[in-house]
């Protein structure tokens, strides 16, 4: 019986450091996405940006293009 719960036990604590582990890494994977979710955000951003700056120059290129010299 005794040898039973000797096995239990550590078997349950084998459990509990997996668990600790699982948590620990789900957490830094967490962490990570987090920071590449923002990463995407401020490219996401910066190509909004570029893209405006893009337009304005064309539309500024074709009034010219327009003009009568």
């Amino acid at each position: 019986m005794q040898g039973d719960r000797d096995l239990c036990s550590l078997d349950t604590q084998d459990l509990q450091d997996q668990l600790k582990r699982s948590e620990a890494e789900k957490l830094t994977l967490v962490t990570r996405v987090q920071q590449l979710q923002g990463l995407l955000q401020n490219q996401s951003l910066q190509l909004q940006e570029q893209e405006k700056l893009l337009t304005k120059k064309v539309q500024r290129t074709a009034f010219r293009i327009r003009q009568p010299q």
